[in-house]
């Protein structure tokens, strides 16, 4: 009967990791995919981004996310005339970036024309988070892309 018990554990243990490497590997993929069609319209189209986010009249922004994507963008940013006001992100005490990372909480309003949210996990809760707090459009890099 011990037996019995500790196998179904292991076997169930087994199978939770199993969706969860599972899980994961549909995020990569999925990043995987987002970045690649991200680098295909750079090539295609230098300087997209900064042409696309004056189009709509914007000339400061915050990065939401200080991950991958928010790296990214904000290189592909840097010297032009799109001005990178700082990153906003949760972690904000574990990054260092040549720009202000901040918490959401800590965010003025009065510095920035809108927020460009690079996270693809939860990208709806946090979209919701960031209108609540602030005053700022919102714009999902997915979007831009």
């Amino acid at each position: 009967m011990v037996i019995s018990i500790i196998g179904g554990y292991v076997l169930h243990t087994l199978y939770m990791f199993a969706d969860e490497l599972r899980r994961k590997e549909g995020i990569a993929r999925r990043n995987v995919l987002f970045l690649q069609r991200w680098l295909m319209k750079a090539n295609a189209n230098p300087g997209f981004l900064t042409k696309e986010l004056v189009k709509r009249g914007y000339r400061k922004v915050y990065i939401y996310g200080a991950g991958i994507f928010g790296n990214q963008l904000y290189d592909s940013l840097d010297k032009t005339q799109i001005e990178v006001v700082g990153f906003i992100d949760r972690s904000a005490n574990e990054i260092g970036v040549g720009v202000p990372i901040y918490r959401l909480e800590d965010v003025d309003n009065a510095n920035a024309d809108a927020v460009v949210v690079t996270v693809i996990k939860n990208m709806e809760s946090v979209v919701g988070t960031i209108r609540k707090k602030l005053d700022l459009d919102v714009v999902l890099l997915d979007d831009l892309i």
